[in-house]
């Protein structure tokens, strides 16, 4: 189960955490900046959702520190939109936010869930970032990073393409000569980097997985786990999780490279 940190101050905000993470995640609330340092210490966090009208008050030093000495935490903000509180909005995307969930406009549960796990899997994509080989042509990297931090959503290699800026052809030459697998495949090999996270620190279930990430059922995940990993969910969970995926997919690129 994935821990998850807070530094939230309204009782009623981090009820519509808890109600979010439901059995999910372990929500660990924080008083004070002192404490999330010495939690991070003592164990494996997977995300901490910050309250910005405390923990970037009166700077984001604190975020900034956090962010350098747990690189690989996601990090959520949660706040209230107010005309005062644009610039803070605004400066939470320099600080390495990978979410911002507003108060009682989609901190709903259903939406604070998929933001906890869109804030993921841009984790996800820094992970593997700092794993691959340098690329022939940089765009393959920058295609497998985009496929990984739009996983949720239903990308063909026309919409990977056009969220490149490049058109399909200009893509699939990239992929070929960097070694990656193609853009249909690219995007696969994502989802389930991507689902092995969500297993990594969780108990979600095959079926929640598969709808998750826009799988047409359980069947179907399951299905392409054994294509592309020979093996089951629930071996990809025991043998390393995204670690074990994503270093399958590095291999691949490696032997096609040489």
């Amino acid at each position: 189960m994935s821990v998850i940190l807070t530094l939230i101050s309204n009782p009623g905000r981090l009820a519509r955490l808890r109600s979010a993470a439901r059995d999910s995640h372990t929500i660990i609330a924080c008083d004070d900046w002192e404490q999330i340092f010495s939690t991070c210490d003592g164990r494996v966090v997977h995300a901490a959702v910050l309250d910005l009208e405390i923990a970037a008050n009166p700077s984001f030093d604190s975020i900034r520190r956090f962010k350098r000495l747990n690189p690989s935490v996601a990090l959520i903000g949660y706040t209230i939109y107010t005309p005062e509180r644009v610039h803070h909005i605004f400066d939470a995307g320099r600080y390495g936010f990978e979410a911002l969930v507003i108060a009682d406009l989609d901190d709903g549960p259903s939406a604070f869930a998929k933001a906890i796990e869109k804030a993921s899997a841009r984790g996800v994509a820094g992970m593997v970032k700092n794993g691959l080989a340098p690329a022939v042509d940089r765009m393959a990297t920058d295609a497998l990073l985009t496929a990984i931090t739009r996983a949720h959503e239903r990308l063909t290699p026309a919409t990977l393409a056009n969220e490149l800026g490049v058109g399909g052809r200009r893509l699939s030459r990239a992929l070929s000569v960097s070694g990656y697998p193609s853009a249909h495949k690219l995007i696969m090999w994502a989802r389930l980097i991507v689902a092995a996270a969500l297993m990594d620190g969780t108990r979600h279930s095959t079926d929640r997985i598969a709808l998750t990430l826009s799988f047409p059922s359980g069947s179907a995940f399951r299905n392409n786990c054994r294509r592309y990993l020979a093996a089951k969910p629930s071996e990809i969970r025991a043998r390393g999780g995204a670690a074990l995926v994503f270093g399958l997919l590095r291999d691949g690129i490696a032997a096609r490279q040489a």
